[in-house]
């Protein structure tokens, strides 16, 4: 690996909607929207589809978003993965909706991958510290209280067959932390069967992009610290890839003077306390060709857990384009695979 500097700005995809940073083109159309309630999402299109107004394009991305939502979301009680947790039984196969068997698929090839760092069913221990649902409690979880949600957590409990899901053991699934990836791939394959070939797909911190823009120039994408200033500090410079980011900078609490990342480790089954606060994955096409954006975003989420050290002996391992930042005490420390580098802009 090399190493970027300490004290310097720091790579992170704009969690409010990822930026580029040139204008739109003459024949480049902008969409803009609010995925799961609360997380900006953008396409640029090279062209309409044909035979697609503006608005039409508009409402059907949306729908598309909107139904993911129904399918994969903790937070409505109406949704696919809920009905699942409530009341599959142990032991029986139950059918599943194709964006909910793909979705399961992905986060278990990572958990295998990242033997267990990543793990879909963390939800009782997230739940414990207060970042889900049910919000946070003033009293931090006893270790009696952290054993025992840990007794119920397990991804190995999971099992998949074409089109159904089976679990051995009564664990809860929770696919937030892919919900970005899922978002940008369904819009992504609408556009495609609609006859777009080029674009730029964002939800929050995860995007991909396909093809060339109108003047054949790649897409750039505006990266910014994770601080107040919302300044952009470098840009990334791709094509065909899949690009997600995670990170322990935005979403924690405080208690007794001590910081609590969001981003749970299974093993622990406490917030991650190593020093990195951000990691950035990017991955290639497949060989059949798929952009896979959901793949990207499982595992920023399983290198955010594993942190610098052991994320980049994994990453190494790999040959994947991995990007950490981690807290030093004279600053900022940047850190990444050779595979990244080239995705920096000069």
């Amino acid at each position: 690996m090399r190493s970027l500097g300490a004290g310097a700005a720091i790579i992170v995809l704009i969690l409010l909607g990822v930026q580029l940073f040139q204008r739109v083109h003459q024949g480049e159309e902008d969409f803009y929207g609010i995925a799961y309630s609360s997380m900006a999402w953008h396409v640029r299109l090279v062209g309409l589809p044909p035979g697609y107004s503006h608005a039409q394009v508009q409402r059907a991305l949306q729908r598309q978003l909107d139904a993911v939502d129904k399918s994969l979301s903790s937070w409505r009680a109406d949704s696919e993965v809920n009905e699942f947790n409530r009341s599959a039984p142990i032991g029986s196969w139950v059918a599943c909706s194709p964006w909910f068997c793909e979705a399961v698929a992905k986060a278990l090839e990572v958990s295998q991958l990242s033997q267990g760092a990543y793990d879909i069913t963390v939800a009782p221990l997230v739940n414990l510290w207060g970042f889900g649902p049910q919000g946070r409690q003033d009293v931090l979880p006893t270790q009696a209280q952290i054993l025992a949600a840990q007794k119920q957590v397990g991804w190995r409990h999971l099992h998949q067959r074409p089109g159904a899901l089976m679990r051995d053991f009564p664990v809860h699934i929770d696919l937030s932390s892919v919900g970005e990836g899922v978002g940008v791939d369904v819009m992504g394959t609408w556009l495609e069967k609609a006859g777009c070939q080029r674009y730029m797909i964002s939800v929050a911190g995860t995007l991909k992009t396909k093809g060339r823009r109108t003047d054949g120039g790649i897409w750039h994408v505006a990266i910014e610290r994770p601080d107040a200033s919302g300044a952009a500090l470098h840009e990334l410079s791709l094509t065909n890839q899949a690009v997600s980011t995670s990170g322990s900078y935005r979403n924690y609490f405080v208690k007794d003077g001590v910081s609590y990342s969001h981003t749970i480790d299974p093993f622990t089954g406490r917030p991650v306390t190593h020093h990195g606060i951000l990691v950035t994955v990017t991955i290639p096409p497949e060989a059949s060709g798929q952009i896979d954006a959901t793949r990207a975003d499982a595992l920023a989420t399983a290198f955010n857990v594993l942190g610098p050290d052991r994320g980049l002996a994994l990453a190494q391992r790999l040959k994947l384009a991995v990007f950490y930042v981690e807290t030093t005490p004279n600053g900022w420390h940047e850190l990444t695979t050779p595979q990244f580098e080239p995705w920096l802009h000069p």
